[in-house]
């Protein structure tokens, strides 16, 4: 009710409900379907402001909870300098509302709210939202537990993010998938040959059944593997399979 307004309500046709202890701008709602869809309303009004920014999607829900938050990804503006004129500003009002919150006097509700607003919109000078971000990410209206309209934005489905990494990838060709030894110096993959070589070589010599095993295999993949000798036969030689025997 603190969103749409009681007068508002009325105006609309509907009715309230008071008791003898009611004040004259209380009572109890008797129309919950015409005050959400005033709730709707107003929160479309917002919604349609806010994707004027350029969002790639904005939706507006009256509840939003931590666990709806969950289930996107966020993105962040870059933050810009304020003029010093802004600055100067943003600090003198900052001390005005730190003492008009202590002084805790209901008087200056309204003079708070104003204040509030001009920090709001000091504070956003101070960010920027790129391209890339508008058009990937999107936002959320909602409304506060105390009635107070909040603005999520930044946010990214997980679907569009997947979409966006895809098309990342589609982009760069083969460079998103590198090969195992992409990078690696060749005489470094010499080195680590050799060296795989010798402590095979090492490891044979104290068994010698096993050497005379693989010299077996290693000969006999000539006459029984015709189809693949000449990639086993290289592999012998280079040291890369059980018949690297010393």
């Amino acid at each position: 009710m603190v969103f749409v307004g009681l007068e508002a309500y009325q105006h609309a046709g509907g009715a309230i409900r008071q008791d003898l202890f009611s004040e004259d701008d209380t009572g109890y709602v008797l129309d919950v379907a015409l005050l959400n869809r005033l709730v709707a309303e107003k929160l479309e009004t917002i919604r349609a402001e806010i994707a004027a920014e350029g969002w790639r999607w904005v939706e507006a829900v009256a509840d939003l909870g931590w666990e709806d938050l969950r289930q996107f990804s966020r993105r962040y503006p870059e933050r810009l300098t304020l003029t010093k004129k802004q600055q100067k500003e943003l600090d003198r009002l900052s001390d005005q509302y730190d003492e008009l919150v202590d002084s805790d006097e209901e008087a200056n509700t309204d003079r708070l709210e104003q204040i509030e607003q001009r920090i709001a919109e000091l504070n956003a000078l101070a960010e920027k939202w790129s391209a890339d971000t508008l058009s990937l990410a999107g936002a959320i209206v909602s409304l506060d537990h105390d009635g107070s309209v909040t603005v999520e934005r930044g946010l990214v489905r997980k679907e569009d993010l997947r979409d966006a990494e895809k098309a990342d990838q589609d982009e760069s060709g083969d460079e998103a998938t590198p090969s195992p030894r992409a990078g690696i110096p060749p005489r470094l993959i010499q080195d680590l040959t050799a060296q795989k070589s010798a402590a095979i070589g090492a490891e044979l010599m104290g068994q010698p059944n096993v050497a005379l095993t693989a010299v077996v295999h290693c000969l006999a993949l000539g006459p029984f593997t015709r189809a693949q000798a000449p990639t086993a036969a290289s592999k012998c030689r280079a040291g890369l399979s059980p018949c690297a025997a010393p």
